[in-house]
């Protein structure tokens, strides 16, 4: 049993070693004597969990971790809410046609951005959130001065809160994509 304990500390301060960012080699090392150092088996384990805590920690709240979640969440959740807003339009499109149409317009503009994202990368897809901020703006305010002239009552309450949402979405977007390229700008002036 002391063995299998002694074993599994190993192996967890080897994956501590592994989460840790480069220039952290020096905590491995250090993790590995002082590992070496613990005679008891259970108190070896209990700080090679310290040691997974602390390089899962200092992993993720370094800020290229952060510009990989990102980069990946980003596409990921725009598709996601394609595929949502897909499944509103067909469930509408009996109830009303305004409102599925509204729907499938959503889903087609997160589909593109998604595939935007994914083809022509971040700096194109920020000009795109930028530009559905002021669109969805403006919407807003039409919908706000024209929305019972157009639909009725409940269709412009959806309307208005379909606008706010898109203001909100894309702004987040679009300061994301503000940090994520400051992000590469950062890192290459490092390099260079």
């Amino acid at each position: 049993m002391t063995a299998l304990v002694r074993f599994l500390a190993i192996m967890l301060v080897r994956l501590s070693a592994t989460l840790l960012p480069a220039g952290r080699s020096q905590w491995a090392k250090a993790m590995f004597a002082e590992l070496q150092a613990i005679e008891d088996d259970r108190s070896a384990l209990d700080y090679a969990f310290g040691c997974l805590w602390a390089s899962t920690k200092e992993c993720i709240l370094t800020l290229s971790f952060v510009a990989r979640v990102v980069r990946i969440g980003t596409p990921s959740a725009l598709l996601i809410l394609a595929l949502i807003a897909v499944g509103l339009t067909v469930r509408n499109a009996e109830v009303s046609l305004q409102v599925a149409t509204v729907f499938g317009l959503s889903a087609a503009i997160f589909a593109s951005a998604a595939t935007l994202f994914l083809l022509k990368g971040i700096a194109a897809f920020g000009r795109a959130a930028g530009a559905l901020t002021v669109l969805y703006s403006i919407a807003f305010l039409l919908v706000h001065s024209l929305g019972s002239f157009v639909a009725t009552d409940a269709a412009t309450n959806l309307y208005r809160a379909l606008t706010i949402e898109g203001i909100f979405l894309w702004s987040a977007l679009f300061i994301g994509t503000v940090f994520l390229i400051r992000m590469d700008r950062a890192v290459n002036v490092g390099e260079g």
